[in-house]
């Protein structure tokens, strides 16, 4: 009993032992390291800088849409905040072989940037300007 509670170790050969802790609970913010990025508009958290990732040899891109507007986006390999709308589409993709798909803040559902899949790969490409970073300790990890 650790603090009043049962604690009860899987058989390493148990099915269940197989499967990542967040998938056991359900958490789609598990092993999410240092602050998270919030929502602009509302403060809903929508991924942590810890999922950043490079695609195409950098973290940070600039592109502009067939309309003419620029976006600042960044990368991230996880963004449980946002919502995914509309239909996934291959045309004027910023990054060849992959679709992509509008992706909203899932607080206030403003526009937060796209969800990229092509293959097996997946990332969201997230609009800088649209973020800010939530408030830590110290120690860098977001607060609680």
């Amino acid at each position: 009993m650790l603090g009043g509670v049962g604690i009860r170790l899987l058989d390493k050969q148990s099915p269940a032992a197989s499967l990542r802790p967040d998938e056991r609970l359900g958490d789609p913010w598990y092993g999410a390291q240092g602050p998270r990025l919030l929502c602009e508009a509302c403060g809903h958290a929508i991924t942590t800088n810890g999922w950043a990732r490079c695609v195409q040899g950098e973290h940070e891109h600039s592109f502009v849409n067939p309309h003419g507007f620029l976006f600042r986006i960044g990368c991230f390999q996880g963004a449980p905040g946002c919502a995914p709308q509309g239909a996934e589409v291959a045309e004027y993709s910023w990054f060849p072989g992959y679709t992509w798909q509008m992706a909203q803040c899932g607080g206030c559902s403003v526009h937060v940037g796209w969800r990229f899949r092509g293959g097996d790969d997946g990332f969201h490409g997230l609009v800088l300007d649209r973020l800010i970073q939530e408030a830590g300790n110290a120690e860098g990890e977001a607060e609680g």
